[in-house]
């Protein structure tokens, strides 16, 4: 469903960036709302991340079983999570955060993290969305939330996982390294 009330957010956000009361009172209102974190604009893309709330749940978890055979999960990760009812506990606690193109009000991709285990838990982005900085957005705004005076771990691909190079390539651009191999869902990762 098309999010009408980020647009005219954003709308007015750059609307009241001039004016610096006007501009602390907006963060402040869609903070109270969930609907701004941060916003970025490139030449080409425009889009607006923020708090996750129950409505962009089905969103998720289309892009679960998307990324399904990409993340070599065994089953439909999608319908997995949805079956579940995965993901409430991760928006009422505000540890997952999603990036809006503005111009389709479409989720264009998801990361949750855990602030009590410092770590990134799951992150994608949609292919169509892929390679126009949403996956950085997403995982920078993360990282703001998490404690960067401690260790931050994540589970992702091995390096002998070809599908996998620009998750790894994003994360090493953020400062993380492979300390260890171990494994996840009986699949070798890195953490």
């Amino acid at each position: 469903m098309f999010n009408y009330s980020a647009i005219l957010l954003y709308q007015l956000y750059h609307k009241m960036q001039k004016n610096k009361v006007l501009n602390v009172f907006f963060i402040y209102f869609a903070l109270l709302y969930g609907y701004y974190i941060d916003d970025y604009e490139t030449e080409n893309d425009k889009m607006l991340i923020r708090w996750v709330t129950e409505s962009d749940l089905p969103s998720w978890y289309v892009l679960a079983s998307e990324v399904s055979e990409l993340f070599q999960h065994p089953d439909d990760m999608g319908e997995e999570l949805r079956s579940g009812n995965r993901g409430k506990g991760a928006v009422g606690r505000y540890e997952m955060l999603t990036a809006v193109d503005y111009m389709s009000g479409k989720n264009m991709g998801f990361i949750c993290f855990s602030r009590s285990n410092n770590e990134v838990t799951w992150f994608a982005v949609s292919e169509q969305y892929r390679g126009k900085g949403a996956g950085d957005r997403l995982l920078k705004t993360a990282l703001s939330q998490l404690d960067t005076g401690k260790d931050i771990t994540v589970c992702t691909f091995c390096e002998d996982y070809p599908q996998g190079t620009a998750a790894r390539a994003l994360y090493r651009k953020h400062g993380f390294t492979i300390e260890k191999p171990t494994t996840h869902n009986d699949l070798p990762r890195s953490e």
